[in-house]
């Protein structure tokens, strides 16, 4: 087997990547409410390299009720439009903190090599913000 057969058996997932996914609803990492999960694959490989909650419509009727329970609840009606608009601008320029677990994820799933994405090739993906043109 050559060095270059080697390097495309190899199976690459982020350091960081967790194996499981889960919902985040009301403030709290959850499984489905009826348990079932889904296998997510690699496109390269089609091996399965993490398990993700599968959503279903009890899951968006309780993750809808906790969002508009903190919406009538929480601060944000109250507060002033400039108040708001203050924190919606916080949230936008901060930068990712996953952005390079994504760029990889992404680079990935397009079956591009390990270490393959550089800003020039995913730009969108780091700062959905700056489309080219705008």
């Amino acid at each position: 087997m050559s060095d270059t057969t080697v390097a495309l058996d190899t199976h690459h997932v982020p350091a960081d990547l967790p194996t499981r996914i889960q919902h985040y609803i009301d403030g709290a990492f959850v499984d489905s409410i009826d348990g079932d999960t889904f296998d997510v694959l690699d496109p390269v490989s089609n091996e399965v390299y993490l398990e993700a909650a599968a959503g279903k419509k009890a899951d968006i009727d309780r993750a809808v009720a906790a969002a508009r329970r903190a919406f009538d609840e929480g601060p944000w009606p109250r507060m002033l439009p400039r108040e708001r608009a203050r924190v919606l601008t916080r949230i936008a320029r901060r930068p990712p903190r996953r952005a390079g677990v994504v760029r990889l994820g992404a680079a990935d799933h397009a079956g591009a090599r390990p270490g393959a994405p550089r800003r020039r090739e995913l730009p969108l993906l780091r700062r959905p913000d700056r489309r080219p043109g705008r």
